[in-house]
């Protein structure tokens, strides 16, 4: 597959059955937040979810999924979500690790689940100095498997850790890559959809031009699922009364239970939310970020 059918990537809320995608990042919170809307999305589905996890211990997995809002310990219980260390798992031979997400995919199945949704994290491989062959072994074997059960699946790949060239021979093992953070440009405005929370980055200036993408976006960020909605405004320049409007009526929308949550809100749009009186909208509310 052609490197440049990752330009545009897909969104971890967004991933159909049968998609196989990679992240490759060197930022732990990018890969712990991918991988709490992978579990956050697969349990909202009534997937079955497997953490193959780059932790010392299940436990460990488990807390970052806490520190990042989720409650695991019910699905934990249940046998619905089910969290191993990679390492132990993948070695000595990551056609280990394959065995496994198959026997899953099948118990999936087997006990009425409508997929498996798992993510599988591999920067132990780059910390132990296991080379790209048995890894490019591992996602041969696991793409056949994701396509054929309609599993979702997400690779995560620490990009400090491997080379360029071995980078692109497993990013060339998927279907696409995860676009989560990924900006997107609309003119003078940037929009990047978040992983976890869901959510859009914002940054540049909503006018009258920018202002249709900015809504699109919301509405996209919204879509799936039934928890509040996060936007991140502290990369925002600048915001006109057509905006801050497009967020009222986004937040309105969003129905009885859910707000829109802005983030890092800047000064000038707090002073603009207060004088027009919409403070008090209904579904809008101002974290205490700093803007």
């Amino acid at each position: 597959m052609s490197l440049a059918a990752f330009e545009q990537g897909v969104p971890v809320r967004e991933m159909r059955p049968g998609d196989h995608l990679c992240l490759v990042s060197g930022a732990a919170d990018d890969r712990e937040r991918v991988r709490a809307a992978l579990v956050a999305s697969g349990l909202d589905r009534g997937d079955k979810v497997l953490c193959l996890a780059d932790a010392a211990e299940p436990l460990a997995a488990v807390d970052s999924l806490r520190r990042h809002g989720l409650d695991p310990d019910p699905a934990v219980a249940r046998g619905q979500l089910v969290v191993r260390v990679a390492r132990d798992t993948c070695l000595p031979d990551p056609r280990r690790a394959v065995a496994l997400i198959r026997d899953q995919a099948h118990d999936a199945a087997r006990e009425g689940y409508p997929a498996l949704s798992f993510a599988a994290e591999m920067g132990w491989a780059g910390r132990d100095g296991l080379g790209p062959g048995p890894l490019l072994e591992f996602e041969r074997g696991l793409r056949p498997l994701v396509e054929g059960s309609g599993a979702r699946a997400v690779c995560q790949y620490d990009g400090r850790l491997f080379s360029s060239a071995a980078l692109d021979d497993l990013r060339r093992q998927h279907t696409g890559e995860v676009s989560d953070g990924c900006e997107v440009s609309h003119g003078v405005l940037r929009l990047a959809q978040l992983a976890w929370p869901p959510g859009l980055r914002v940054s540049g200036d909503v006018d009258l031009t920018t202002r249709a993408a900015l809504e699109a976006g919301l509405a996209r960020a919204a879509a799936g699922h039934g928890r509040d909605v996060h936007a991140d405004l502290g990369e925002l320049g600048f915001m006109d009364l057509g905006g801050l409007r497009v967020l009222v009526e986004t937040a309105a929308g969003l129905g009885p239970g859910r707000s829109l949550v802005l983030h890092r809100v800047p000064r000038h749009v707090r002073h603009l939310i207060e004088l027009t009186g919409w403070s008090g909208a209904p579904g809008l509310r101002l974290s205490g970020d700093p803007g």
